[in-house]
């Protein structure tokens, strides 16, 4: 038989122990909220001199050899043009679709870059000047990464592009300097 000191001792340190469950649980929910919440949320708009990028799946990130290439993966960048070095993108976690719009502020060229290799693009309006580098991935060798290429497009002052999405690396706008 219990006494009540004991009794009251036990319910204390059961409701203590259902507590740090609790809290725990709760903690890590957050954490993996926090983790989810990395991406941009809906809304996000991020400004250039040229044009404004709004949606939601990409974080800003620099493109740069030895660089993490996604958000969701240890692929870096290798080989990375002088010409692209040290320029913004928006990065997002490979695999996942993000949601991209730009607005041009003015006439203008817009970047992206993307694998072409991988089906799901219909990318035939885009222009391609010949500028390629690679990311390392599954296949794991420098060098032997997956390769992306950089694509051009003209936009007009007051005209919105809805970025295609649809292969593994997404389309990935690369801001001016």
């Amino acid at each position: 038989m219990y006494s009540p000191v004991r009794f009251g001792r036990w319910r204390s340190l059961e409701a203590v122990a259902l507590l740090l469950l609790i809290f725990g649980l709760s903690g890590r929910l957050w954490a993996q909220d926090a983790k989810a919440s990395q991406n941009s949320p809906e809304g996000t708009a991020i400004e250039s001199r040229d044009f404004s990028a709004t949606g939601s799946g990409f974080v800003i990130a620099k493109l740069e050899d030895g660089a993490k290439a996604f958000s969701n993966r240890d692929y870096v960048w290798q080989s990375v043009p002088a010409s692209l070095r040290g320029r913004r993108y928006t990065q997002s976690a490979g695999g996942e679709t993000p949601r991209l719009t730009v607005h041009a502020k003015q006439n203008m060229v817009l970047d992206v870059m993307t694998a072409t290799e991988q089906r799901g693009l219909d990318l035939a309006s885009w222009n391609q000047p010949g500028t390629s580098f690679t990311y390392t991935d599954r296949k794991g060798k420098a060098g032997k990464g997956t390769r992306m290429v950089l694509l051009h497009k003209s936009l007009q002052k007051g005209q919105d592009l809805v970025l295609p999405q649809g292969n593994w690396t997404g389309v990935l706008v690369i801001f001016p300097d």
